[in-house]
């Protein structure tokens, strides 16, 4: 899953491993909503039919889930 490592990084930080416990818990219920929005109860259920394409809402910076896919070489 992508971005997990950040949002793992900000558990640790706010409050060691139950921090980390915490963030899990909340990720894995804001899932099952998303599951739930789309009509499905399971990660399986979903295919190519739950995507389209979306024009980004802001543009590409450093706290970006992927900066570094659009930004200049020497940004840093």
């Amino acid at each position: 899953m992508v971005g997990i490592g950040r949002i793992y990084c900000y558990g640790l930080i706010a409050a060691g491993s139950e921090g980390i416990i915490r963030v899990l818990e909340l990720l894995e219920a804001e899932i099952f909503e998303c599951l739930g929005l789309l009509g499905v109860t399971s990660l399986a259920q979903l295919s190519r039919s739950h995507v389209c394409k979306a024009e980004p809402v802001y543009p590409v910076h450093l706290h970006s889930a992927f900066p570094l896919m659009q930004l200049p070489q020497d940004f840093y």
